[in-house]
């Protein structure tokens, strides 16, 4: 009988100080123990991260004018979506650029201000020193909301509102998702990225490939619910913009910090409503 430990425990600093550490279980060779290996700097996944909308963008001021000059009357809303996406991400990249690169800039030319002030006192740096300090508070208030949406709380205490635990919540969400290992069809466990890629498409492939033909024809289609003509032409009605602005006061109480999936985008609709009527 034996009993192998497989979880290893950390504080909250030691987590933020090695996001990527993980433990591996080496085959017990020449004794009874099972030994632990934990890697503390272990290899990050460089992967093209699909286009995201952060609520962190809602606090810039440029940003509604952003999407009203992407957003065109007479396209369709997928058009639209993707029209916005591009000019979004082109924004991004130039003008409102990395949080956390930013907030680093910041820091280092507070710094250097304020190593010069100690030598000569100045109003202009005093000044510089203020407008820096204002850029730099709202660069730490997008912070806190990008690790609020990342964490997807829906509920914090309030001696915990603070950006460590939003990073330290989306950083165990993150290492959840994360796929390491895989059991192949010969019960061996793979770790290579490149068959856990190779599995993952084998696997569905086969889910949504069938060898033979479903007969659909005895299938009876009469059956079921049908919508009359009245609610036909009741769903198909052209939507006021009263009526989308009145169903929105039912979000009127939501919180950024009470985060769901789809409070997110309607974040992102209610905030930029006026510019698609």
């Amino acid at each position: 009988m034996s009993t192998r430990l497989d979880r290893c425990l950390c504080l909250e600093g030691w987590r933020l100080a090695f996001p990527l550490a993980k433990v591996c279980h080496p085959p017990k060779l020449n004794s009874y123990h099972i030994p632990l290996i934990l890697y503390c700097r272990g290899a990050g996944r460089i992967t093209a991260s699909p286009f995201r909308f952060q609520v962190a963008c809602l606090a810039h001021q440029k940003f509604s004018s952003i999407i009203k000059d992407g957003w065109k009357s007479d396209f369709s809303l997928l058009d639209n979506l993707k029209q916005t996406q591009h000019t979004l991400s082109h924004w991004n990249r130039m003008e409102f650029g990395n949080i956390f690169q930013n907030k680093r800039r910041l820091i280092r030319k507070i710094e250097g201000v304020q190593k010069c002030l100690a030598i000569r006192r100045s109003r202009n740096l005093i000044k510089l020193e203020y407008k820096l300090k204002c850029q730099l508070e709202e660069v730490l208030k997008q912070e806190e909301l990008h690790w609020s949406q990342c964490s997807k709380e829906e509920w914090i205490v309030s001696e915990a509102r603070k950006t460590s635990f939003y990073h330290l919540a989306a950083m165990i969400r993150s290492k959840k998702e994360r796929v390491v290992k895989l059991k192949n069809s010969y019960a061996d466990w793979v770790d290579d990225e490149g068959s856990l890629k190779n599995m993952a498409r084998e696997y569905f492939q086969a889910l949504y490939t069938s060898d033979s033909v479903a007969d659909c024809s005895a299938i009876p289609c009469s059956h079921g619910l049908v919508l009359s003509s009245k609610q036909r032409l009741r769903l198909d009605r052209q939507y006021m913009k009263d009526e989308v602005e009145d169903g929105s006061d039912i979000f009127a109480a939501a919180s950024i910090r009470k985060l769901c999936p789809f409070f997110v985008y309607y974040l992102y609709f209610t905030c930029n409503l006026s510019m698609a009527w």
